[in-house]
């Protein structure tokens, strides 16, 4: 699984990180169609990336890349487990409630599930009830995702979300 979000994650670098294709936000005459553009050739390099891992792999993949309230996204655009990037947000709502940062830089940079468990406890012990104190957050960034409670990594969440 590693090897394919690593793969994942390098051909979707590479898509996206052109010179050629990038938009020329630089200038104040960029046009907005030579923008689209460079967006829809980004897109349309980004799908052929993902089609080709998908392949190689055998596998479902899917990726959204999210700047602001700006998304793109390529391959498999459903719903299905959170596995680890439910980190994310159960770190921010642990951080809102004092959690310890350290445990944030091991739970996401090291992917440790130890001290992911840990964050979702200081939320449960701050909340009372973990899964609706991240699903608020979530809810607050035009995201339905519903939170499992004793398996957080199962929880349903839509590519796009």
């Amino acid at each position: 699984m590693g090897a394919i979000l690593a793969t994942v994650s390098l051909a979707a670098v590479a898509a996206c990180s052109s010179p050629e294709q990038a938009p020329d936000t630089a200038g104040e005459g960029a046009s907005a169609s030579a923008s689209d553009n460079a967006d829809a050739a980004i897109a349309k390099d980004l799908d052929r990336a993902i089609a080709a891992v998908s392949k190689d792999y055998d596998a479902k993949v899917g990726v959204a890349i999210s700047v602001g309230e700006e998304k793109i996204s390529a391959g498999d655009k459903g719903e299905g487990p959170a596995w680890s990037t439910i980190k994310v947000p159960i770190a921010i709502t642990a951080l809102q409630d004092g959690a310890d940062p350290s445990l944030v830089d091991l739970a996401i940079k090291e992917s440790d599930n130890d001290a992911a468990y840990a964050l979702w406890s200081q939320v449960q012990w701050e909340e009372g009830v973990a899964s609706e104190a991240v699903e608020k957050l979530l809810r607050e960034h035009g995201s339905n995702a519903s939170i499992e409670d004793d398996a957080f990594g199962y929880s349903i969440w839509s590519l796009q979300e």
